[in-house]
């Protein structure tokens, strides 16, 4: 099993994932905190407090943010496994398996690490159903909620070559194929 943001190098991957893990256990302490503050401001709402009410409007926000970014740190620390059959990629959570007749195209496109960021790395991206996203440049956070259309994996030499055993690349879409833009 190989990470699905990993390099293949074991000090980078480890790195990486002690990273994400820290980073979910701040988030997690941030969602069970805007959980009591969101229930102590209902409560006082049920009371007649006013105030509470408008809390609540920034409580609200903040618990959904968290709940985003704890789901997209455990998609961050996805594994995946390559056989003749197709990809399955192991989540903290679940597993989910794609047969590789699933696959539209099969790519190779760069991705930016950020939001912002300028860094970028080249991604093996595995096109499930047209999408306008795959059009434009993107950052590994937004790649979170289009999983549904397309899988991207770290390029390297390595995997590059045992992807070629399973599947042939092709260029990236163009801009036309598409039916619809995001």
């Amino acid at each position: 099993m190989k990470y699905v943001h990993g390099t293949d190098k074991k000090s980078h991957d480890l790195l990486m994932v002690w990273f994400n893990r820290f980073i979910l256990v701040i988030i997690l302490f941030s969602c069970f905190f805007c959980s009591g503050a969101f229930f102590l401001i209902v409560y006082w709402a049920f009371l007649g407090d006013v105030y509470g009410l408008r809390f609540l409007l920034l409580v609200v926000p903040l618990l959904v943010a968290s709940i985003v970014a704890f789901c997209e740190g455990l998609w961050c620390n996805s594994k995946y496994i390559l056989d003749e059959k197709g990809i399955t990629l192991i989540y903290p959570l679940y597993k989910r398996h794609f047969p590789w007749s699933t696959f539209q195209r099969v790519y190779i496109s760069q991705i930016r690490r950020g939001v912002g960021v300028s860094v970028a790395y080249d991604y093996i991206v595995l096109m499930i159903s047209e999408c306008g996203a795959l059009t434009r440049s993107l950052s590994v956070p937004e790649c979170f909620g289009y999983q549904d259309h397309f899988l991207i994996i770290r390029k390297t030499e390595a995997r590059m070559t045992e992807f070629c055993k399973y599947c042939i690349f092709s260029d990236r879409p163009a801009i036309k194929a598409y039916k619809y833009f995001d």
